[in-house]
């Protein structure tokens, strides 16, 4: 199901694995990190959380490979936490731990972002989990604003006011 017309799979996989390249890749290096794990959402009530999750990623530094272990399932809860509050996990975990529930991950490391949900986890300690989900949600949002402000200067030049529909929000078919 697709939750956005801008953020989808496609757009942010290349996005996602260039970040943990550049970025996250040698920050694990430098921190002793083997794995690492990232999720990214949007803020849709109306849809369930997993219908949210546009992408997740994670990395094993020695292998370059992809892995699933703890740090995935925690990244996929600091996400729903933030999308379930509207709050970072470190606002959430400080301040309002009454916000928590069963089986929650324990940890900061997620942001919110005009509604673009980062989580990622894998660094002790947790202040780099939470600064680079930051840099990879403005990284996302300069992106998205790229192409949204293209494509409407194309649109407004052919008298278009609209986004066209690619795709039904409950149906994605059409995928």
């Amino acid at each position: 199901m697709k939750v956005s017309y801008y953020v989808t799979k496609e757009f942010l996989g290349p996005v996602v694995q260039d970040f943990f390249e550049d970025e996250i890749a040698p920050m694990m290096k430098e921190h002793g990190v083997k794995n690492a794990a990232v999720c990214v959402a949007i803020r849709a009530h109306d849809l369930s959380f997993d219908d949210c999750v546009v992408c997740e990623y994670s990395r094993n530094v020695d292998e370059a490979a992809e892995f699933n272990g703890p740090e995935n399932r925690i990244a996929r809860s600091k996400a729903e936490i933030s999308w379930r509050t509207g709050l970072t996990t470190r606002d959430v975990v400080s301040n309002h731990p009454e916000y928590l529930r069963e089986g929650d991950a324990i940890y900061p490391g997620s942001t919110v972002q005009n509604g673009l949900i980062v989580a990622i986890s894998g660094f002790p300690p947790d202040q780099w989990d939470e600064a680079l989900s930051m840099k990879l949600a403005g990284e996302i949002w300069g992106r998205v604003m790229d192409m949204f402000l293209e494509e409407r200067k194309q649109m407004l030049q052919k008298g278009e006011h609209f986004l066209p529909k690619l795709f039904s929000y409950r149906d994605d078919s059409r995928a």
